[in-house]
């Protein structure tokens, strides 16, 4: 089972190969890291909004006081949604793995859902315990420190939070290709198919995403114009 922090540092450096990965993934194996990986991920990001709250109120003079009992608000809304939405996550996780897996046979590949979920969740941990975790605090740091500053503090905050962007975008492309190379040794089709298999799924969940993003908004719009035509009206009249 592939739990150390070795392992996970090994496989985010390039120095456990994604093929040595899928070959010791199982469903059980790759579960328990995605459990430890959205735990640790929650707590950290609980630390630094807890923190951020307390030191944003003393630093516009509201006090630690009213910071510690905002920060602890914030922690029990979070934790509710956390536990709402992070089975939803599984859930989504687990038909992206499945689609991903379907089209990896379709491709010529020869893997199992077990082995390929297993091996897709056991590198996002290891990229999100290496890379992202250590940006996270990194940021959160900052963040905690510049609250302290006020509005200087929220440009400061603001200008790092631009320069996080890209580094944001090269941990997803190292993450996308390491993943990719583990669903193509698991099937072994190699990495361009295993690339097209992970891929296609994401960007199919991006369509469906925002198709809904564009039908509410035009729904919500459509409600708020019925809702302003008898306003209108009356004025006319009147």
């Amino acid at each position: 089972m592939i739990l150390l922090i070795r392992d996970w540092i090994n496989i985010a450096l390039f120095k456990k190969d994604a093929a040595e990965v899928a070959n010791e993934a199982t469903l059980t194996s790759g579960f328990v890291n995605y459990l430890v990986a959205g735990i640790v991920t929650f707590v950290v990001t609980l630390i630094i909004m807890f923190l951020t709250t307390v030191a944003s109120s003393i630093g516009s003079g509201l006090g630690a006081g009213y910071g510690l009992a905002a920060g602890m608000g914030l922690i029990l809304v979070f934790g509710f949604f956390f536990l709402i939405l992070w089975p939803v996550g599984l859930i989504i996780s687990l038909i992206m793995s499945a689609l991903t897996n379907l089209l990896a046979k379709f491709l010529g590949g020869n893997g199992n859902f077990a082995r390929t979920t297993g091996t897709i969740w056991i590198i996002g941990s290891a990229i999100a315990l290496t890379y992202s975790l250590g940006l996270q605090i990194i940021s959160g740091i900052i963040q905690v420190i510049a609250a302290f500053f006020g509005p200087v503090g929220a440009l400061i905050s603001s200008l790092f939070g631009i320069l996080v962007i890209p580094i944001s975008l090269a941990i997803g492309a190292i993450s996308i290709y390491l993943e990719s190379k583990g669903v193509g040794a698991v099937h072994n089709i190699g990495t361009l198919k295993g690339f097209i298999a992970l891929i296609v799924p994401i960007v199919v969940l991006l369509i469906i995403v925002f198709v809904i993003v564009i039908i509410m908004l035009v729904v919500v719009g459509l409600s708020l114009q019925s809702m302003a035509n008898p306003i209108n009206s009356y004025f006319t009249l009147q």
